[in-house]
């Protein structure tokens, strides 16, 4: 048995949102995060299901997606919503279906939704729901509809961007 040596550097170590004006960085990160995700869904056919922050290894200047513990076959219904995901970047859908206590189909979009969560965090530094990270699959499994869901975004977006604009004019 042969293991690569993993470093402890975080998907933000070395990136500093504030001197990196043209987001070369933050880019370079975000394309290894969706590089190793794509290989995942396209080699294997499974789904991660728990993608998040820690779940991804730096080795020899790669990124390695690791703890597959979770994973499933794409296209998979299960009546068993399984354990080890990460509530913060849970799925509307995987909410939905953990609230309700139903079946959920598992594809794909499981780990399209929470890379987005995570990108959201390599671009700004924050995670979307800031402090109610940890309240989103009950705001999710709550919101009942896809529209609604966008809506639920769609503000914290606004926010968060507002919060951003603000802080620019006042440091400039």
């Amino acid at each position: 048995l042969v293991l690569e040596q993993g470093y402890k550097q975080t998907l933000f170590s070395g990136v500093d949102v504030s001197r990196d004006t043209y987001g070369s960085q933050q880019r370079n990160v975000a394309f290894r995060v969706l590089d190793c995700v794509h290989a995942l869904h396209e080699v294997t056919g499974m789904v991660h299901c728990d993608i998040k922050p820690d779940n991804f290894l730096h080795v020899l200047g790669y990124f390695r997606l690791i703890d597959f513990d979770s994973a499933i076959e794409d296209d998979s219904v299960t009546s068993d919503v399984f354990e080890g995901y990460t509530d913060e970047y849970i799925s509307p859908e995987h909410a939905f279906a953990q609230h309700n206590k139903c079946q959920l189909k598992v594809t794909r979009a499981l780990d399209v939704w929470a890379c987005g969560l995570v990108l959201q965090e390599i671009f700004t530094g924050e995670a979307l729901f800031g402090d109610d990270q940890s309240k989103l699959p009950a705001k999710l499994a709550e919101a009942g509809t896809y529209s609604r869901v966008d809506e639920i975004v769609r503000e914290r977006l606004d926010e968060a961007w507002r919060g951003k604009r603000e802080t620019a004019k006042y440091s400039g």
